[in-house]
C-alpha cells in the first residue's frame, strides 16, 4: 500500500507539473491527496512502530 502511495504521488506531483488546463490539475489534485495520506502518513506510522519496537 505504501509502495503504490508513492507511485501515485509521483504521477500526480508530475500531472501537477505538466498540467496546462484547469480540469488537469484539478484530477492532479484530486489524485494528490489520497496518494499523499497513503504514502506519508503510513511511512511516518511505519518508521514510529519500527522505532518503538528498537527502543
Amino acid at each position: 500500500m505504501i509502495l503504490g502511495g508513492g507511485v501515485a504521488f509521483a504521477i500526480a506531483l508530475l500531472l501537477i507539473s505538466l498540467s496546462h488546463h484547469f480540469y488537469w490539475l484539478l484530477a492532479a489534485f484530486v489524485l494528490f491527496y489520497p496518494a499523499s495520506g497513503s504514502f506519508v502518513s503510513l511511512s511516518q506510522a511505519t518508521l514510529i512502530g519500527k522505532s518503538q519496537l528498537a527502543s
